[in-house]
C-alpha cells in the first residue's frame, strides 16, 4: 500500500483554506451572484443568457453510442486488473505520490488537477449544452463545485423537468458520456503515439474522469452513466409498461453489485 507523509505546512494551508470558507459564508453579496460556501467548499451556479433552443432532430445514433460507452466502461472495469495497460497506468499514477507532500508538490497537483480539470470539463459541458439547445431544451446556468482548492464538478442545469420526451433527456445525458469517450480516445492517440510519463499521466487521469462519469463509487452521486439509465427505463416504460420496472431493479441490482463488491476489489488491485 502506498504511504506518504504530510509536511505540517500542508495541515496549517488547509486549516486556513477551511476559515477563509467559513469567512466567504457570511457574504452575501457573493450568494447573491450564485457563490455559496460550505465549509470545506464553494458551489458556483451562474445563471447564463438566455438563447433560445431550436427544435432539431439529433441523430439516434448518439443514444446507442452512449449505451455501448456505459457497457464499455462496465468491461474496462471487470478486466482492467488483468490488462497490461492497467500496470502502465498504475505506474503512471504512482509517479504522482511522492515520499514527502509539501506546499510544492501542492502546488503542482493543483495545476495538473485544474488543467485536465478545464480540459475535459468544459468540452463535457459544453457537450451537454450543444444537445440540450439542439433538442430544444433551455440551460438554464453552469457551474463549479471546488473542494478545498480542487474541481470536484463542473455542472450545466439544462430544464430537463420540464421535458416528457425520455428521447430528449437521453440525448442531452448523452452529451456528457460521448465528450469523454472523445477525450479518452484523443488521450489514448497521444499515449500510444508519444507514450512518455506526461501523456501516460494524462491517458491516466482522463480514463479516471471516464469511468467516474458513469460508475458511481459508493453511489454518493448520480453521474451521467445512471442518469442515462434511468431515462433509457423511463422510455421504456412509455412503450411496455410495468416491464420496465423489472427491467429498474435489474439494474439497481447490478449497481449494487458492482458498488459494494466488483469496483472497490478492482480499485484496490489496481491502485496496490
Amino acid at each position: 500500500m502506498l504511504r506518504v507523509n504530510v509536511d505540517p505546512s500542508v495541515i496549517l494551508f488547509f486549516k486556513l483554506m477551511i476559515i477563509a470558507h467559513i469567512i466567504l459564508l457570511l457574504i452575501k453579496p457573493l450568494r447573491r451572484r450564485g457563490i455559496y460556501s460550505f465549509i470545506i467548499g464553494i458551489y458556483i451556479s451562474i445563471k447564463i443568457i438566455h438563447k433560445e433552443p431550436r427544435e432539431d432532430t439529433v441523430p439516434r445514433v448518439f443514444i446507442y453510442l452512449s449505451f455501448l460507452l456505459i457497457v464499455l466502461c462496465y468491461i474496462i472495469l471487470l478486466f482492467s486488473p488483468y490488462l497490461t495497460i492497467t500496470m502502465e497506468i498504475k505506474g503512471y499514477i504512482a509517479t504522482l505520490v511522492p515520499e514527502v507532500v509539501d506546499l510544492h508538490f501542492l502546488l503542482i497537483l493543483y495545476g495538473i488537477t485544474w488543467g485536465v480539470a478545464l480540459l475535459i470539463g468544459s468540452f463535457h459541458e459544453w457537450m451537454h449544452y450543444k444537445f440540450a439547445m439542439r433538442s430544444g431544451v433551455r440551460v438554464e446556468s453552469v457551474g463549479a463545485i471546488i473542494i478545498m482548492g480542487f474541481p470536484l464538478a463542473f455542472f450545466v442545469f439544462p430544464e430537463l423537468k420540464k421535458v416528457d420526451d425520455p428521447y430528449k433527456k437521453l440525448v442531452v445525458v448523452s452529451g456528457g458520456i460521448i465528450a469523454n469517450a472523445i477525450m479518452l480516445g484523443l488521450a489514448g492517440l497521444l499515449y500510444f503515439t508519444l507514450k512518455n510519463i506526461y501523456t501516460g499521466i494524462l491517458l491516466a487521469l482522463v480514463l479516471i474522469v471516464f469511468i467516474a462519469n458513469i460508475i458511481p463509487y459508493h453511489g454518493y452521486i448520480r453521474v451521467d452513466g445512471v442518469i442515462f439509465l434511468e431515462y433509457l427505463i423511463d422510455k421504456i416504460a412509455k412503450k411496455y409498461g410495468d416491464a420496465a420496472q423489472i427491467l429498474l431493479i435489474f439494474l439497481y441490482l447490478a449497481l449494487i453489485i458492482m458498488i459494494f463488491l466488483i469496483i472497490p476489489t478492482n480499485i484496490e488491485q489496481i491502485l496496490w
